[in-house]
């Protein structure tokens, strides 16, 4: 039986700053009497990410949204990079706005489109269901609620924009404050401005993404509550990037800025995401995301930067049990308050690797690091990958923000020896691990 159309209203908006922004024309709204089921269409110039919303007592161009908390259920051309020319989206307000019967016309849909380089705020990848990207505006949009949900530990990986591109900040520390220059790099203050916005990881990726990208499970520390949203750890550089897994050989041709080896968890990932960029966060990057808006002395809440201080942002020290399960191990990443920028664990937990070969000094980079260029060029006397950000048995001043660490030497006992670049015995298992890095750019 074929069922009656409702016309209900129509508004359509294209929104992108500073970019070109795909127009969007002729946006149609009507509703299914029977199944009550909504159907949009609308028409745009050119591949735009696109979101929706649905307006009451709508006017013109103004009217009192639903909420995006009431339409996580839109499917079709929406949440995600679409191509030009006529496109469709549905929703079921049974589901989403049960206690609510749309009636007339005085709804409307508003259509935004934002161009391909200047994407929403939030990337989520589904990594059960083949790498769907999708892009929301707002915390509130998110399919599943708050950042917080497990879901985002676990089976998506959540990515939050980081507006970086032209901004002038300080990178480094005023005073070095290093304790032990052996295997610390300096922290030379000195001012760069990124060339680009970029995605990174709201959290560092869990046992659980792991295995979903990767298919094993190498961390050092088991979950007893089976939830799969501790750090992954005991993983190398290499393994993240270079070499399969099980063969942990360091292999130059997957080395950056050339892609990574396809049976790396990198390039599985990009493999199941359709050719997404995802790569470790450049140092700098991975700084301006920690400090987020915030100078030297300071956590990346704003709180002067003590060991009272980073006890709400970190599991460090090993007796900071804070949001841990039993024993002594890793926190389950989220546990503590994020930083000003919305990200998690930055500080203690887990290090976390970065693209950069080590290099003792910064400023001593072409140009002087003014742009925070990954630095593609291995020191020979010190051929290690940086890390950032401490762990959970680290003192809080081993957690700073600007500390620097050569992960070519581990410390044991008085000795220094060879190793976490790549993944063997001396490496002390539950040390490093990682968060993701995108560009920012739809796909």
């Amino acid at each position: 039986m074929k069922h009656t159309i409702c016309c209900l209203g129509i508004l359509c908006c294209g929104l992108s700053a500073l970019a070109v922004t795909p127009e969007v024309t002729d946006v149609q709204l009507g509703q299914d009497r029977l199944t009550r089921r909504v159907t949009i269409s609308y028409v745009l110039s050119a591949p735009a990410v696109v979101t929706a919303d649905i307006l009451t007592n709508a006017q013109e161009t103004a009217g009192a949204s639903i909420g995006a908390a009431n339409l996580r259920g839109l499917s079709g051309a929406v949440n995600r990079l679409v191509p030009a020319g006529t496109n469709t989206i549905t929703w079921n307000p049974r589901t989403d706005w049960p206690d609510v019967v749309i009636t007339n016309a005085s709804v409307k849909a508003r259509i935004k489109a934002f161009a391909p380089e200047l994407p929403p705020t939030y990337l989520v990848a589904d990594l059960e269901q083949g790498g769907d990207m999708r892009y929301y505006e707002s915390e509130e949009a998110l399919p599943y609620g708050s950042v917080t949900n497990d879901a985002y530990k676990t089976r998506f990986l959540l990515l939050k924009r980081i507006d970086a591109k032209g901004i002038a900040w300080t990178m480094g520390s005023l005073t070095d404050k290093r304790t032990n220059k052996t295997i610390e790099g300096a922290e030379t203050a000195h001012t760069v401005v990124l060339t680009n916005d970029f995605y990174i990881g709201v959290y560092p990726v869990t046992q659980r993404q792991w295995y979903l990208v990767v298919g094993n499970e190498p961390s050092h520390n088991t979950d007893p509550e089976g939830r799969g949203t501790l750090p992954v750890e005991a993983v190398s550089y290499v393994d993240i990037r270079e070499a399969d897994f099980e063969v942990n050989t360091q292999n130059p041709a997957y080395q950056y800025p050339n892609p990574p080896c396809p049976d790396s968890f990198l390039g599985k990932l990009r493999t199941l995401t359709g050719g997404v960029a995802f790569d470790l966060p450049g140092e700098a990057q991975w700084e301006f995301a920690a400090c987020a808006g915030h100078s030297d002395r300071y956590w990346g809440n704003g709180t002067v930067e003590n060991e009272t201080n980073l006890k709400a942002l970190a599991r460090f020290n090993r007796t900071q049990q804070i949001g841990t399960p039993t024993g002594a191990r890793t926190a389950y990443v989220g546990c503590f308050a994020p930083n000003d920028f919305g990200l998690y664990d930055m500080n203690g937990n887990a290090f976390e690797w970065l693209l950069d070969w080590f290099i003792e000094d910064r400023v001593a980079m072409p140009d002087g690091d003014a742009h925070g260029a990954v630095n593609t060029v291995m020191d020979a006397e010190n051929p290690g990958r940086m890390c950032r950000g401490g762990r959970w048995t680290s003192g809080w001043q081993t957690c700073r923000t600007q500390r620097r660490w050569n992960m070519y030497q581990t410390l044991i006992g008085n000795n220094h020896v060879r190793t976490p670049t790549f993944r063997d015995q001396v490496q002390s298992g539950d040390t490093i691990g990682f968060r993701v890095c995108a560009p920012c750019i739809a796909h």
